[in-house]
């Protein structure tokens, strides 16, 4: 009788598995720290220009129909906290691996029109797509350097943001107990580690 009790809750136990993991299964298990990151950019050869960055790598994307190949994602902040204003340069973004693959130049979306004015803030996303013979394998995503520049007063000023991976443990993260039947059989469901944000 236990069994035939348990049977149940364990085929619901399952689906629930199943449908978590397919919520996650548009990125690979890589996630990077910090999240956010915040980057100090600022030059002594550009006077009054000062911006504050926050930069977060969203994942890797695997490949899918709408993107035939993996892209590493990435979203960023500049904020201008400085007297003089300064342009995003689109063109600049570059990503590298820990085995020193470089990627790039990142698609920013949306492209940056103007200028960022005192005060003012800019959010965009940057994608790095792997080449079309590129697979995620061939790349150690141990850690990631993201560099980017801002134009200021016919000055170049560029920044950079290094992400390590995070290291997921092994043991599962549990939480909740259920009780089945009579025979005292605890289950604890496991909770998913491998979602990206």
């Amino acid at each position: 009788m236990q069994l035939r009790f348990a049977t149940p809750v364990m085929r619901a136990l399952a689906s629930l598995a199943l449908l978590g993991l397919g919520s996650c299964a548009t990125y690979y298990d890589a996630r990077f720290e910090p999240a956010p990151l915040e980057v100090k950019i600022e030059s002594s050869e550009a006077p009054g220009v000062l911006a504050r960055a926050l930069a977060t790598v969203r994942g890797v994307r695997r490949p899918s129909s709408e993107n035939p190949a993996a892209q590493v994602e990435v979203a960023l902040r500049v904020e201008n906290v400085g007297s003089q204003a300064f342009e995003l340069d689109p063109g600049s973004f570059e990503l590298a691996t820990a085995d020193l693959q470089v990627l790039g130049p990142g698609q920013v979306s949306p492209v940056p029109q103007a200028p960022i004015e005192p005060g003012g803030a800019q959010h965009v996303e940057v994608v790095f797509p792997l080449g079309p013979s590129q697979r995620y394998r061939d790349f150690d995503f141990s850690g990631l350097v993201v560099r980017w520049s801002l134009r200021a007063q016919s000055r170049t000023l560029t920044a950079s943001a290094k992400f390590e991976r995070r290291s997921l443990q092994a043991a599962p993260y549990y939480y909740g107990s259920y009780w089945v039947g009579p025979g005292f059989w605890r289950f604890y469901p496991r909770v998913g580690a491998f979602c990206a944000y």
